[in-house]
């Protein structure tokens, strides 16, 4: 039983630890200390949203032809 707990603590600190560094990441568009906190708890959600973001980006940007000249 205490070792089934010390990996539940183990797992929490490890995203809760994530949760801080990306965070600290985002720190410069943190508004409050409620999206602080949604950041360190919810952090695979905006972390999903970013990296959908990059891959959109890359997707859009290797299909668009256009010129720069114009």
């Amino acid at each position: 039983m205490l070792f089934v707990i010390s990996k539940i603590m183990n797992g929490l600190l490890i995203y809760l630890t994530i949760g801080v560094v990306w965070g600290l990441i985002n720190e410069s568009h943190i508004q409050s200390n409620g999206h602080r906190a949604r950041l360190i708890f919810l952090w695979p959600f905006t972390l999903g949203a970013f990296m959908i973001g990059i891959i959109e980006a890359y997707r859009n940007n290797k299909d668009d032809d256009y010129d720069e000249e114009v």
